[in-house]
């Protein structure tokens, strides 16, 4: 337990730290719902304002068009252009998102049973860097024909903005066997890293490795052909590698 607290400490540090090294910029809301940020070079009260984009644009508008005038972060999914001709086009900053993923797991140690995995997570992006949700897995031991259904809360972190993106999560819950009715397991943790590829503001693919932690409790009578004593405790844990998409 030591351990994942401190792995939580780090990732949520991580997720901290990366926000606070990137520099706020002005982002002008328009009553017809654009979005335009960039740097307010001209501000005159009740009348007008004038916002230069990243591309060296500059945009004039009477304060009767404009809705609010706030400082965010930068949104680099796309260029301020396009954030100007449409705001539902921007870059999704907030809000619910949903994960699918499937991998393989090459069980490590006396006990590392090999495994394939379906996972799906709901959850809320509170910003471009941090996400929160929960969700359940199926995963199918094959050689010993067990089926395992963990439920975890997912803590997402993302390190940087833009099209290709580097992020570490971490899953943190507890399994229950499937195999015969519902039985209960042991505890499931499963850190990793990896690479997103957005295709548009939301959507994205990503690969990623990790190592999965999942303790089997002997008194379940899961994994009984491999005499597990009872209160005895295993590790069948393994090294991961997933593929999924965000949406």
């Amino acid at each position: 337990m030591r351990l994942i607290t401190i792995i939580t400490a780090l990732l949520l540090s991580a997720c901290s730290y990366s926000v606070a090294q990137t520099p706020l910029q002005e982002v002008v809301y328009l009553r017809n719902g654009s979005i335009i940020r960039g740097s307010v070079v001209e501000m005159v009260i009740g009348e007008s304002i004038k916002i230069q984009t990243a591309d060296g644009s500059l945009y004039v508008y009477p304060m009767t068009e404009v809705l609010k005038v706030t400082k965010e972060a930068p949104v680099s999914y796309y260029s301020q252009n396009y954030n100007v001709r449409s705001s539902s086009r921007s870059a999704a900053t907030s809000g619910y998102e949903g994960i699918a993923d499937f991998g393989y797991v090459f069980g490590t140690g006396e006990w590392g049973f090999h495994r394939i995995e379906v996972n799906t997570t709901q959850g809320y992006r509170f910003n471009p860097y941090f996400y929160l949700g929960g969700g359940l897995g199926f995963h199918y031991y094959h050689e010993p024909d067990e089926v395992l259904m963990p439920l975890f809360a997912d803590i997402r972190c993302n390190f940087t903005k833009g099209k290709i993106v580097p992020f570490a999560s971490m899953r943190v819950g507890y399994s229950f066997n499937l195999t015969d009715g519902v039985s209960r397991c042991g505890a499931y943790f499963a850190p990793s890293a990896g690479v997103k590829f957005f295709a548009d503001k939301k959507t994205n693919f990503f690969v990623s490795a990790g190592y999965t932690i999942q303790w089997i409790d002997g008194r379940s009578d899961i994994f009984d052909y491999y005499w597990l004593e009872d209160d005895s405790y295993q590790n069948v844990g393994g090294v991961s590698i997933k593929i999924g998409l965000n949406f």
